[in-house]
């Protein structure tokens, strides 16, 4: 179960943990300057989290391209030994392994040894994976964007933890999963941890070498992260710390995911820091500044190719705060929760590592960095509100479909659960009942909310068919219904 939850955010605190937000808010605004961090009070802050949650490790990175402004890492490997949590010692960063993905895939094509837009049938991934819609190829890209048309990991994978390492071939011809697309691929995005998996098994069958060889001449060693593996080595056994379920006390087993390249990197701070200076710097040898575009921006879904620049990109997702753009990832390795984030305009970025299984101190820390992040920034500029005639605004209105589903069973389909609807010349948008949301014309058919600076949804016609992609998901326009004749 921990598993499902992995892409899970906490939405509810307790009353105490309420009253404490308080003091982060009181914290965050009181610095004067995002970029003069006082290492000595944040660390005392994140030292109250940690107490109120009962979290043995905390590790907190702020860094810059050059500089390393915060570099904490607090508490106890384990509960049992007492031992302190030590700068040498190593953790899970589960999905944020996806990112490293996309990195090493940008990598192999930078030397001509793969593209990402050839179809997966060219890397010998057709016994492994049914396309329902051959006239369509499925690509690498779409694998690592999540945009293949395929469903997340079965029961039988998610609990897969088998301490025998086996390869990706040898893991997926257990067939302890049938991988086949449920709708068109390179239209929708659907998370599924299926997609990493079968891209570096596309890349063992193509280049002979396995995955974390792979991943260690191109990413790994490049970047001088020596403390680093997919793998449970002696050396990981040595230095990893424990993770614990949500009540910060119970240990959760190592998990061997059965596809390691969505979840399954070891690293620790030292690691991480080069990870987070590299994608700092605008254009150099490792990354260049093409490369660093496609890897933060999506391109395969039906929204992308129309011009929305924002989703997930190739194992890297955006987000905004107060208007200012994040680009990251989180990660769930049963036991550890992570997240990374860097925002281009203050060139830093962060890094947030808790061994408990609990989504409210993660959030409660990276909400706390964020705000440090953005303090000092001005107001962003926001796009004009493009004015619509009444014509284009009726033609949007009406109720929505959502058309995939990442766990869903059986072929009943989800029911409508996006209303759009007009009020006062202005385009709402209601989500399973829940209350109205305006949204703006940015431009084409790119629309943003009332807090965003840049478009974050669109509309888009294809086979003659009106969808609405957003974070919110993937629907089709299935019925119209009077678009002044409701109220928000």
């Amino acid at each position: 179960m921990m598993k499902l939850l992995e892409f899970m955010r906490v939405a509810k605190f307790s009353i105490a943990a309420s009253m404490f937000l308080c003091l982060l808010l009181f914290f965050c605004f009181s610095s004067s300057h995002a970029n003069q961090i006082n290492p000595a009070e944040i660390s005392q802050t994140i030292e109250n989290i940690q107490k109120m949650y009962a979290v043995a490790a905390v590790s907190v990175l702020v860094v810059r391209q050059d500089e390393v402004l915060f570099n904490l890492h607090s508490g106890l490997r384990d509960w049992d030994s007492k031992q302190p949590f030590s700068s040498h010692d190593m953790y899970r960063i589960g999905s944020i392994s996806k990112s490293f993905a996309g990195m090493l895939a940008l990598r192999l094509e930078q030397k001509g040894l793969i593209d990402l837009n050839d179809s997966i049938v060219d890397y010998g991934l057709a016994p492994y994976l049914i396309n329902s819609f051959p006239e369509q190829a499925i690509t690498l890209a779409q694998l690592l964007e999540h945009t293949a048309g395929l469903k997340d990991l079965t029961k039988a994978e998610w609990d897969y933890n088998d301490s025998k390492p086996i390869s990706l071939k040898q893991a997926f011809d257990l067939k302890l999963g049938m991988h086949k697309t449920l709708w068109p691929p390179g239209m929708h995005r659907s998370y599924s941890n299926v997609g990493p998996g079968l891209f570096g098994l596309a890349l063992e069958l193509k280049l002979g070498k396995s995955y974390e060889a792979l991943m260690q001449k191109h990413v790994f060693e490049p970047l001088n992260m020596s403390h680093s593996s997919l793998m449970l080595t002696t050396e990981v056994r040595k230095h990893l710390i424990t993770g614990y379920n949500r009540d910060g006390k119970t240990p959760i087993p190592y998990w061997h995911n059965i596809y390691r390249p969505f979840a399954a990197i070891n690293t620790n701070n030292q690691d991480m820091i080069h990870w987070l200076q590299m994608l700092l710097k605008q254009d150099n040898a490792f990354l260049s500044q093409t490369d660093r575009k496609r890897l933060i921006e999506p391109t395969t879904t039906l929204a992308a190719m129309s011009g929305l620049n924002f989703g997930y990109g190739l194992g890297v997702y955006q987000w905004q705060v107060d208007g200012h753009s994040f680009y990251g990832h989180g990660g769930d390795a049963d036991g550890f929760l992570t997240r990374f984030g860097f925002n281009s305009e203050l060139g830093l970025a962060y890094f947030v590592m808790i061994n408990a299984f609990n989504h409210q101190p993660l959030n409660q820390i990276v909400n706390l960095l964020e705000q440090q992040i953005t303090a000092d920034l001005s107001k962003p500029k926001y796009p004009t509100r493009l004015k619509q005639s009444s014509e284009q605004l009726d033609g949007l209105v009406g109720f929505y479909q959502q058309v995939t589903a990442r766990f869903s069973a059986g072929s009943k389909p989800p029911k409508v659960s996006i209303e759009i609807f007009v009020q006062d010349d202005i385009l709402f948008y209601r989500h399973n009942n829940g209350p109205a949301t305006a949204i703006y014309k940015v431009i084409n058919n790119q629309f943003r909310t009332v807090n965003d600076s840049v478009a974050t949804m669109a509309f888009i016609e294809d086979q003659g068919k009106l969808y609405f992609q957003s974070p919110l998901g993937n629907f089709v326009k299935v019925y119209k219904k009077n678009a002044y004749s409701v109220r928000p």
